[in-house]
């Protein structure tokens, strides 16, 4: 009973909480020594043209992230088999910056040199060129946080086009593809005291012909359906009573109308 009484009322709260949806991300910055980003105002879609020495990313200057959503679709129409993504909580420079602190969802499509297929979760505090990017595992700025629930031994296909959503508040992050829970991780496993402010980014390492389109940006108190909202409580550890509840029912999410 406590807890349906509690989901009622944040549910309540987040009808009268909706904000201006964000539909113009041309002041979105491109950040790394390569990649070649190009902004298409019509669909208010970003395409990343490069086959990337290096990573590369294409990021929110406001670097206010923490309790929002960004929402949208990603296809590969490029050649190649490597990484796809998106990074939660960066920051200008942070893909050189030796005291960055932020997380990082890869998605591979084949298993090559030391990278795995499938998408991971790795909190990243350091500089990304401090050491090969083709061995994650034993990168000095990388610890792999999580695997996919349902891709991690799953990767994306050429010419597919996959709906993304991302929440992110100090206390969990939330990950959906095609609407289903990828990745559902709190503060503590993540093994950090909070989430840190940042903005939301998208990441391209090694692979071009990539578009991120249909995107929308705004803030995470909206409502979420039943079945999302069911996954990401039966996501997240449960413990303290309401407290934690009210981790498990606070994550925001909006999909495309």
């Amino acid at each position: 009973m406590l807890k349906k009484l509690i989901t009622a009322s944040l549910l309540l709260g987040a009808v009268s909480a909706q904000a201006e949806v964000v539909e113009d991300l041309s002041q979105w910055q491109q950040d790394g020594t390569s990649g070649n980003w190009t902004y298409n105002p019509d669909t208010n879609s970003w395409f990343q043209s490069e086959n990337t020495a290096t990573g590369s990313f294409l990021y929110d200057p406001s670097g206010d992230a923490l309790g929002k959503a960004v929402a949208g679709d990603i296809t590969v129409t490029g050649s190649d088999d490597d990484f796809i993504g998106f990074a939660i909580g960066y920051n200008a420079g942070d893909v050189t910056n030796a005291d960055a602190d932020y997380f990082l969802l890869t998605w591979k499509k084949l298993t090559q040199s030391g990278l795995d297929i499938g998408m991971d979760l790795w909190h990243v505090t350091g500089s990304m060129n401090s050491a090969s990017m083709w061995d994650l595992n034993n990168h000095s700025s990388f610890r792999h946080v999580a695997e996919a629930k349902n891709l991690a031994d799953v990767g994306w296909q050429t010419n597919q086009t996959y709906s993304f959503d991302l929440t992110y508040e100090d206390h969990a992050i939330g990950v959906f593809l095609d609407d289903a829970l990828e990745f559902g991780v709190t503060k503590n496993g993540a093994g950090v005291d909070a989430f840190s402010p940042g903005g939301f980014a998208f990441f391209n390492f090694s692979q071009g012909g990539v578009t991120y389109s249909g995107v929308e940006y705004d803030d995470i108190n909206v409502i979420v359906d039943e079945q999302k909202r069911e996954a990401l409580s039966n996501s997240v550890p449960l413990s303290g009573g309401a407290a934690a509840l009210l981790t498990a029912c606070a994550f925001g999410f909006r999909r495309k109308q």
